[in-house]
């Protein structure tokens, strides 16, 4: 092979080289900044955060990230984008989020809808005990919870995030349909503050909800053998099944 046709193969093995590397390069560009006027785009190269992270969770990153972007640019998208919220951090860490000091509950719901426009298409919820608290028991007691202790400290988030999820499925504020809080703002019996979760316009929206481990944060591990291990006061539901 002649020096010249060589000189041909590698021009040609670099530009399909360049090619196939190329989309890479754009889910994996690190500015932050969209087009003049546009939106703040996110970075979507994990390596900012975490320089060891690896090829797989760099990938994955990439993706979310990516479609994070697409929303903010306005892009129509078949994607549903949920969000996992931690109202339980969001009422009692001072120390969690973007700014010190507790939030309200569903802050970060609602932040979804300040940064883009809309609103999450469904929530995750950590339903579990009281916020470092083991045993059992309820911020202000219900039907369901009557027969739990309740005025608790640190337990009135998962009231919280009961009547966050309704309100995401039913709509916030809504017409009084005899669920507890269709306002959405209460004041708690335990601490006195007055607790106001985000309207979203009555909209209906999907959610789910995850338990939390038992108890929640002295446990050594989330493995579901050391979930809900202890029987509650109360261990059936209001229809009457096992609990």
């Amino acid at each position: 092979m002649d020096l010249d046709r060589r000189a041909r193969v590698r021009l040609i093995g670099a530009a399909a080289g360049a090619a196939l590397l190329a989309p890479l390069g754009v889910w994996a560009r690190p500015g932050t900044e969209g087009a003049a006027g546009g939106p703040r785009l996110v970075p979507t190269d994990l390596r900012g955060r975490d320089p060891a992270a690896a090829p797989a969770a760099r990938r994955v990153y990439a993706l979310l990230a990516g479609l994070e972007n697409d929303a903010r640019r306005g892009r129509p998208s078949r994607t549903v984008i949920g969000q996992h919220v931690e109202l339980q951090n969001e009422r009692y860490n001072a120390r969690y989020g973007d700014y010190r000091g507790t939030k309200q509950p569903g802050y970060y719901y609602r932040k979804a809808h300040d940064i883009t426009g809309r609103l999450p298409g469904f929530v995750e919820l950590d339903l579990g005990p009281g916020y470092g608290q083991p045993g059992w028991a309820v911020g202000e007691a219900r039907s369901y919870s009557a027969a739990w202790p309740s005025c608790r400290r640190s337990w009135g988030y998962v009231e919280d995030a009961v009547d966050l999820a309704v309100g995401v499925w039913a709509g916030l504020p809504r017409a009084a349909d005899g669920s507890y809080r269709p306002s959405g703002t209460h004041r708690e019996c335990a601490s006195g503050a007055e607790v106001a979760l985000p309207h979203n316009g009555a909209a209906r929206r999907a959610w789910s909800a995850s338990p939390s481990t038992s108890p929640t944060r002295a446990a050594p591990s989330r493995a579901s053998r050391r979930r809900c291990t202890a029987t509650p006061p109360a261990p059936r539901t209001p229809a009457g099944s096992a609990g």
